[in-house]
């Protein structure tokens, strides 16, 4: 007696697809979370200060309480500039000053202001806190 054996096509079919089904959506999840780690982190588009000192200052943002910075940019002294592309420090930003090296102060200022249609010009107090602190300014003040 000779038997012929068949095989469950529905089970192999069953598992074929499922197999299929999960690699779509293990694909899908790995997409995804490509998507979020390469976005980056959020920006704004750009914003403009205006440096009335005397001072080339270095300027860096970040949030209130956080130890980790962003670079802004540089900007010369009794100068407006703007800044493109900036990373986004969120809702209240902390603008750490530096001229020649020396802290020159920091800023509380809102995301709202620094991106509004108004430059956001930084305090003339830091000129004399600098000048105070013995660092020769980049121009010499007028007299």
């Amino acid at each position: 007696m000779t038997s012929t054996a068949t095989k469950p096509t529905a089970f192999v079919h069953s598992n074929v697809r499922q197999e299929w089904i999960a690699l779509a959506i293990s694909w899908l999840a790995a997409l995804m979370i490509g998507v979020v780690v390469l976005a980056g982190p959020r920006r704004v588009e750009h914003i403009t200060i205006v440096n009335p000192t005397s001072y080339r200052l270095t300027i860096t943002a970040s949030t209130p309480g956080s130890s980790s910075y962003t670079q802004v940019g540089i900007i010369g002294p009794s100068t407006t500039r703007t800044f493109d592309n900036v990373i986004d420090r969120g809702q209240v930003w902390v603008l750490d000053l530096q001229a020649q090296g020396a802290h020159a102060g920091s800023i509380r200022v809102s995301r709202d202001v620094l991106t509004g249609t108004t430059p956001f010009t930084i305090p003339f107090d830091i000129n004399q806190q600098l000048q105070d602190d013995g660092i020769v300014a980049d121009i010499p003040a007028e007299s």
